[in-house]
């Protein structure tokens, strides 16, 4: 194999890797231009406050200069909201408008930047609107000149196009109950530091593909994050199969740790792996716990355990909860991610769960999985930032290991399961060390895993001589 070839093997092994296992949570708000002045970017109608006190707009200037609002307002056909005196939105901004600011800081972990109905104390409000409350399932919203003329508008459910002033076509469907309606973005121009910049403005419908029309499959919910898709070239990388290699390679990261610790996962139940964070923590190493809730939004008394384990020896333990039910609508399905990022240099990211099967202690017995270490400080930034959206404990989804609550130690008398699996594999396959420089490309679902051109689909289409798969499951959805 030549070294060119070798180099993009590795090169895609890693980018499907970095794919399989990360997720990210809410980041900073998205910045991208469009083809217009200021525009509306993102309505939420539909929340799960039955009386719509959740309810947000997201304006975006998409020039190059800073635009004066006052005077400006939002509303539907029958009531506005006015900004006050010395309003502005800066060039390649956003502003984010809720009805309430209380619940809408539950909701994306900040306060917003003008409330029309109800501020909390500091807040800005815009004028006018205590009574604006937006159709849930069908309606308009306008953003009008301060003249009168309508700079930007949306028509969605049942409103006849005809009553809309300056909407072309059908409307757009009602959005899902928890479903942001978001402008779509162009692909093409999804670079590095940013997602792609929005379609030009046709006041219609085709500005707002959302859910399973858009390109991306994606139903965009409050808070997730919009990252950038950047390629790295590291000096020093390390891959591993499960179960031949994972255990030994991911835990000697982990006892190389010496300042701290993030670890994200999806599935936890390894007791080995929770004393080995335990005694990083014991030693003085800053350790970072998140786990997905599980079932229900209640965690099985196993990865209360492991949170216990952790807790106690001075490490911190969040859980990512969805549950409507319990009045938690999480920002995503599952926190399925399994991604650690050790001393601020060193990321570690698996396809496999953190479970006996997933990540075996004796490797004759296991998953077939897949895994990366790679020593390199700029893509552990990036994760970095990564999980300090996931983590953010301002958001309404994330519980704080606490005694005496479903997301605190397992109940009492409760033995955990520490038995190990054993088989007759002969696990062949060591971990492979890459000290040459190859790309590495860090996916997330959900902004990038349907990207046509780009991520893991636009890595298939630029095959020439060979695609290898090796998948459990796949949709013909996501074909």
């Amino acid at each position: 194999m030549t070294r060119l070839k070798r180099d993009r093997l590795f090169s895609g092994l890693l980018t499907i890797l970095l794919v399989t296992a990360l997720l990210a949570g809410c980041g900073p708000a998205p910045q991208p231009d469009a083809a217009g002045p200021v525009l509306l970017a993102e309505v939420y109608v539909n929340g799960h406050a039955r009386d719509g006190s959740d309810q947000f707009i997201r304006l975006h200037n998409a020039g190059p200069v800073p635009v004066e609002l006052a005077g400006w307002s939002i509303g539907d056909q029958q009531l506005r909201a006015t900004f006050p005196a010395g309003a502005m939105i800066g060039a390649r901004q956003s502003l984010y408008l809720a009805r309430d600011g209380a619940a809408f800081r539950g909701l994306l972990g900040a306060p917003p930047d003008y409330a029309w109905a109800t501020a909390e104390q500091g807040q800005k409000s815009l004028k006018g609107g205590s009574a604006l409350v937006l159709g849930q399932s069908s309606g308009m919203v306008m953003l009008i000149h301060p003249d009168g003329e309508s700079a930007d508008i949306l028509v969605y459910g049942t409103v006849p196009p005809n009553l809309a002033d300056g909407w072309r076509g059908p409307a757009l469907p009602t959005p899902s109950r928890g479903e942001v309606m978001d402008r779509a973005r162009d692909e093409a121009r999804w670079t590095e530091s940013a997602p792609g910049t929005y379609v030009r403005d046709t006041d219609s419908a085709a500005d707002w593909k959302q859910g399973n029309s858009w390109y991306d499959g994606r139903i965009l919910r409050p808070g997730q994050t919009w990252f950038g898709l950047p390629t790295y070239p590291v000096r020093t990388t390390t891959v591993y199969a499960s179960p031949d290699s994972a255990y030994a390679t991911f835990t000697a990261a982990l006892d190389q740790a010496r300042r701290s610790i993030d670890i994200n996962l999806y599935d936890f139940t390894l007791v080995p792996v929770a004393e080995k964070l335990a005694a990083a923590a014991l030693r003085g190493v800053q350790v970072r716990l998140l786990m997905e809730s599980g079932t229900g939004a209640r965690p099985s008394d196993q990865e209360r355990y492991m949170a216990k384990v952790v807790h106690e020896a001075g490490g911190e333990v969040r859980w990512m909860v969805s549950d409507t039910s319990a009045g938690v609508p999480g920002r995503y399905v599952f926190n399925h991610a399994k991604y650690t990022v050790v001393d601020g240099r060193v990321s570690m990211v698996q396809s496999e769960n953190m479970v006996r099967h997933g990540t075996p202690v004796d490797p004759s017995f296991g998953n077939r999985g897949w895994g990366a270490v790679v020593e390199d400080q700029a893509l552990a930034a990036y994760l970095s930032r990564v999980f300090e959206a996931d983590w953010n404990p301002g958001h309404g989804d994330i519980m704080q290991y606490q005694e005496g609550s479903p997301f605190g130690p397992p109940k009492a008398g409760f033995v955990p399961e520490t038995g190990l699996l054993t088989g007759s594999y002969p696990h062949p396959f060591p971990a492979l060390t890459l000290r040459e420089p190859v790309a590495v490309s860090p996916i997330l679902a959900p902004e990038h895993t349907l990207l046509k051109t780009k991520g893991i689909i636009g890595l298939m289409r630029s095959a020439r001589e060979s695609l290898l798969v090796e998948q459990q499951y796949i949709q013909m959805n996501c074909a």
